[in-house]
């Protein structure tokens, strides 16, 4: 399975996109943040007061790779990161296999049982109809199809 499909090119660049704008948005902000909160020990209330401020402020971003912040930065980027990728694998996991004509229409079978469209059907070659449900070119007999939507000529 090709992973770098035309589908998947334009996804990748979308979820890079949101990475990169929720981490300008978001994480420099929070490790900034976090710096800020700690006297002796990490205070939760001091930081949760600041935090949205510093979200909103642009110099924060900057304030960021300042050399009291820039480990820190780098540390909360690393984690984000991975977290990121974690759920985009599972993204791509559950979405692995579910559509098996991309840029085709396709229906289903289920008004019939077990096979019984067969008798006028093919499962192989012919006009697509459903998926795995062909209307075969050499059928005697009459052949015309309504088709309800749009047709896509390549």
């Amino acid at each position: 399975m090709n992973l770098l499909t035309e589908k998947n090119k334009k996804k990748i660049i979308i979820y890079l996109i949101l990475w990169l704008t929720l981490a300008i948005v978001f994480v420099l902000p929070i490790s900034v943040a976090a710096i800020d909160s700690i006297n002796e020990k990490f205070e939760l209330n001091k930081f949760t007061s600041i935090v949205g401020n510093y979200i909103l402020n642009i110099e924060t971003r900057v304030k960021a790779f300042q050399s009291i912040y820039i480990s820190n930065t780098k540390a909360l980027i690393g984690y984000y990161t991975f977290f990121y990728c974690l759920v985009l694998i599972v993204i791509f996991l559950q979405n692995k296999g579910t559509k098996n004509y991309y840029n085709i229409e396709h229906g289903s079978s289920d008004w019939c049982k077990a096979g019984e469209q067969y008798k006028i059907l093919s499962r192989n070659s012919g006009i697509l109809l459903a998926q795995k449900n062909y209307l075969p070119l050499n059928k005697p007999g009459n052949i015309n199809v309504l088709l309800i939507g749009r047709i896509r000529f390549r």
